[in-house]
């Protein structure tokens, strides 16, 4: 039998619509392109999964399989986190389901997993669950300042967010940090490779950094 697990973003157009500017709704979409998402998450799991060709390929979407049906929790356990918490990183303010499924086929996993799911049961252990960390509860601390384009979450950072704006930078929350990043550069000009974005944000986004 094969492992499946599928990652999906939830209530799309309510993340897009966290911040009413154009350019911060489309580096959101962006972010969640299938193939932006593939090449953000590769090295968490491509030393035991393959890309899943019975599955989904649309945005917002990983479907993948394990290549051992003998595979155990620990390393399916591993895979999952490091793998949901990429995504975080990715998109911070982005919801995402995660459902693992063990089958002969995938039809027969998507079948078994509906009627797990309905009954309540798991076919695995943790086969599904949400994954969204959130930052501290502004009640929690009292001098925090909210995102100044969203207004839902707590800002770690300033940034230029229109260039022709002469308000200058302004206060943004993790995610706003990502969209409004990736409106700006990725979907205007398509002329950086992963390697580049990487290079020019990882201390954005390496552990302890901007979205750690």
């Amino acid at each position: 039998m094969t492992v499946y697990l599928d990652i999906g973003a939830k209530r799309i157009q309510a993340y897009l619509a966290r911040t009413p500017r154009l350019r911060g709704r489309r580096g959101a979409s962006a972010l969640l392109e299938y193939e932006r998402l593939h090449e953000w998450t590769r090295d968490a799991w491509s030393r035991y999964v393959e890309v899943n060709e019975e599955g989904k390929r649309t945005d917002g979407v990983l479907s993948l399989r394990f290549t051992n049906p003998d595979v155990d929790d620990r390393t399916i356990d591993a895979v999952v986190t490091e793998t949901a918490t990429r995504l975080q990183r990715l998109a911070p303010g982005a919801e995402w389901d995660v459902h693992l499924r063990r089958a002969d086929s995938y039809r027969q996993a998507l079948r078994d997993g509906a009627a797990a799911e309905r009954a309540g049961h798991d076919l695995l252990p943790g086969s599904v669950m949400r994954y969204r960390p959130l930052p501290a509860a502004p009640n929690e601390v009292p001098v925090v300042r909210f995102c100044d384009t969203c207004g839902l979450d707590p800002a770690v950072c300033t940034g230029q967010v229109e260039p022709a704006e002469a308000d200058g930078k302004k206060s943004l929350c993790a995610d706003c940090s990502r969209r409004f990043l990736e409106g700006g550069y990725r979907t205007d000009t398509r002329n950086w490779t992963p390697d580049e974005a990487r290079r020019r944000w990882q201390d954005k986004i390496a552990p302890g950094g901007l979205a750690g």
